[in-house]
């Protein structure tokens, strides 16, 4: 990725000296050419779309082993560690889960109509 964005710098260091007094002069050396806007493209803005979708390609928190918010933890598990953190959660989801499976259902009023208002 450093590569990348040195063609950038490169290619600025070696137009630097180009300059015109007219933004539309078609002279030597205005880069106003066919040639010279493709060699612009070329050495400056591919260099920083490779560079971006070098940045996105790979996944990361797979490759580091790290989650939604990053790496949080102090220290990496031992995989016992893990091991015991991963059961702890299952428990814990199954208490979650039983406890919504057992709370009572809401409960049913049944009004009569003459318990309705009338205007």
């Amino acid at each position: 990725m450093c590569s990348c964005q040195m063609v950038i710098a490169i290619y600025r260091l070696s137009v630097m000296h180009n300059f015109m007094d007219s933004l539309q002069s078609m002279g030597p050396e205005s880069l106003n050419s066919s040639s010279d806007k493709t060699l612009f493209y070329i050495f400056h803005i591919l260099p920083e779309w490779l560079s971006a979708a070098l940045l996105f390609i790979p996944n990361a928190r797979q490759t580091f082993s790290t989650g939604f918010v990053g790496d949080w933890r102090y220290h990496d598990e031992t995989p016992q560690e893990l091991e015991k953190r991963l059961k702890g959660e299952a428990k814990h989801r199954e208490k979650l889960k039983l406890s919504v499976l057992s709370s009572p259902a809401p409960a049913v009023t049944k009004h009569s109509a003459k318990d309705t208002i009338t205007l």
